[in-house]
């Protein structure tokens, strides 16, 4: 959906394919959509482990929970979140502003 709409778009499987695509892609990366919960580590872990390979790029979370409620550790200052489900309109104006603010 989002490549439809002119974005380009690197998928990974799990965290550590992630990991290697954000290493492959060194400053190439603007927004990095991930899941708060992963198998083998959570989504700010992951996001923590790319910001090592690159220090700039805006994060949005997604979870089946509310913002509020999600376990573990609290999400980074700055990222944004989403709870399950939403719609395409929603996923696309949200990634819109965040490269919009990002570009300013």
């Amino acid at each position: 959906m989002l490549r439809e709409h002119g974005y380009r778009v690197l998928l990974a499987a799990r965290a550590e394919q992630a990991v290697e695509i954000a290493a492959a892609n060194a400053g190439g990366i603007d927004v990095v959509v991930t899941d708060v919960h992963l198998p083998h580590m959570t989504g700010p872990e992951l996001v923590e482990r790319l910001h090592t390979i690159q220090p700039a790029f805006e994060v949005l979370f997604l979870s089946g929970y509310p913002a509020e409620m999600v376990p573990g550790q609290p999400l980074p200052d700055g990222s944004e979140f989403l709870q399950k489900p939403f719609d395409e309109t929603l996923l696309l104006q949200t990634i819109r502003s965040m490269l919009d603010t990002r570009h300013h």
